[in-house]
């Protein structure tokens, strides 16, 4: 990355694959269980650990994450209105009703999804795509190829984000911008996204073609940086698994651990 390394955040200065790899690790407990208190100690982690190693505030947090928000409240209110009634009747509006039982396994569900959501949106917000190809291939023996895809993939995110904006201002500066009724919102949005696509998939093919013309499809390549793991990311990796063991202990020692296949 471009930072010195004296400002990176303290999270950066692991190597991205320790990143990848903690993640999977703490995503373990609140995956195969959705139990409360497993979700909600990752959960924990999340906010008084993570985002403070990472430098991201709350704030910056539920800017970047707000559809993961918005898709998990929707989510909660249809486990809570689904799920087998049970317990005291808390909310009876006919073929609607919501009981202490199925608003405990919504709440549940909240819970996980922010447990698995929020740690990958800080993760995925502080790697760099090109470190984290290196690490791919110096480290864990992924197959070229399939690296390179990966981070080309990556950085042509970043470059729709930049496209959209552009096309939203350009059809704005010619009048068809979203705005007027909801119909035309929608017409117009829809014009944005099928535009859009044109251009991503232009660029992917431009992109392809740029790679096999420089010898990206080579069957043997060297690495212009290398990527190894340093003592601070098996201490990382230790704590993200003496973390997950504890809190499945924990869980099954008191009787709350929920078994997703159970």
């Amino acid at each position: 990355m471009s930072a010195v390394a004296g400002r990176l955040a303290p999270i950066e200065r692991l190597n991205p694959v320790t990143r990848v790899l903690g993640l999977i690790l703490l995503a373990l407990p609140p995956t195969l269980s959705i139990d409360r208190l497993t979700s909600g100690a990752v959960l924990a982690l999340t906010v008084l650990v993570l985002a403070p190693l990472a430098r991201v505030s709350l704030a910056a947090l539920a800017v970047r994450a707000w559809p993961v928000l918005v898709g998990a409240l929707g989510a909660t209110w249809a486990v809570a209105v689904g799920s087998h009634d049970s317990g005291r009747l808390l909310l009876d509006a006919g073929w609607l009703t919501v009981s202490e039982g199925s608003l405990g396994t919504a709440v549940s569900m909240l819970l996980r999804s922010f447990a698995l959501a929020l740690p990958a949106v800080i993760v995925m917000a502080t790697t760099d795509s090109s470190e984290l190809g290196d690490g791919l291939a110096q480290i864990l023996r992924m197959p070229q190829r399939f690296v390179l895809g990966a981070v080309a993939a990556m950085r042509v995110v970043g470059l729709m984000i930049e496209d959209m904006q552009t096309l939203r201002l350009a059809r704005r500066a010619r009048g068809v911008g979203s705005f007027g009724s909801p119909w035309a919102r929608l017409r117009a949005n829809a014009g944005l996204t099928f535009a859009l696509l044109v251009q991503v998939v232009r660029r992917g093919s431009r992109m392809a073609t740029t790679m096999d013309a420089r010898g990206f499809s080579a069957s043997a390549r060297t690495w212009a940086r290398p990527s190894r793991l340093a003592g601070r990311d098996w201490a990382a990796l230790g704590f993200c698994a003496v973390f997950s063991a504890a809190v499945w202990t924990a869980a099954s020692l008191t009787g709350l651990l929920d078994i997703v296949w159970a």
